[in-house]
C-alpha cells in the first residue's frame, strides 16, 4: 500500500531539485558567470569588495564570523 506513493514522491523530489542544479548554467549562459549577484548601489559593491578581502570567494556570503577581532 506504501509503495504507491513512492513515483509521485520521486518525481516530485525530481522536479523540486532541478531548479537547483539548471539555474547556475541558465545565469551562465545568460550573464556570463555562474553566480548571479547585482552590483547596482553603493552598498552591494562594498559587499563585494569585503567578501573578496574577507575570503577571496566573491559568490560565498559571509557573516560577522569570518571578521578577526
Amino acid at each position: 500500500m506504501w509503495l504507491n506513493i513512492l513515483p509521485p514522491l520521486l518525481i516530485i523530489g525530481t522536479l523540486m531539485s532541478v531548479p537547483a542544479y539548471v539555474s547556475p548554467y541558465i545565469n551562465l549562459y545568460s550573464v556570463g558567470k555562474k553566480h548571479r549577484r547585482t552590483y547596482n548601489t553603493e552598498i552591494e559593491k562594498l559587499g563585494y569588495a569585503r567578501d573578496l578581502t574577507l575570503n577571496q570567494e566573491q559568490w560565498k556570503l559571509n557573516g560577522l564570523e569570518v571578521i578577526s577581532d
